[in-house]
């Protein structure tokens, strides 16, 4: 039996927020999307995969 891949669905709840909706949103835009953070931390060089927390 084959091992499958492991895919995950996060779910954001972001009302109120500077976030735009899951996509990246261009560098021009004064809105962050989710992904933008989420390629930020998975780039962290001691690749410890943590999300930053960005609270208002």
């Amino acid at each position: 039996m084959q091992k499958s891949a492991a895919r995950n669905l996060i779910f954001f709840q972001y009302a109120g927020t500077k976030y735009s909706g899951v996509m990246k949103a261009p560098a021009d835009k004064a809105v962050e999307g989710v992904e933008n953070h989420l390629e930020v931390s998975l780039s962290l060089p001691d690749n410890s995969k943590q999300l930053r927390c960005v609270s208002k």
